[in-house]
């Protein structure tokens, strides 16, 4: 089954993963439980990287001043997959 990790877990990256085809397994990222919004549809959260960076699609939805350091904690558990699709949806300054 293709999956789909949203690395961030707030309103803009529910509303994007709401979007997702239903045959496809969405994760979502956060660095605390208080990072999760309450999606209402179906989404596997989680807070450990190894487990989201196994997904074939990467959508970056964190702030823009949090993405080198998103990106700097994926590359620190040195991660073997290498996403097919990698995209970058991050807003604000």
């Amino acid at each position: 089954t293709p999956s789909v990790t949203f690395w961030g877990a707030g309103t803009f990256a529910n509303a994007l993963a709401s979007c997702i085809s239903p045959d496809i397994k969405i994760v979502m990222w956060g660095r605390s439980e208080h990072s999760f919004r309450s999606p209402s549809f179906r989404v596997t959260t989680t807070r450990c990287v190894v487990e989201a960076a196994q997904s074939d699609v990467w959508i970056f939805c964190v702030p823009a001043q949090a993405l080198r350091a998103c990106l700097t904690h994926i590359q620190s558990i040195n991660v073997d997959k290498i996403p097919l699709i990698c995209m970058v949806t991050c807003k604000g300054i």
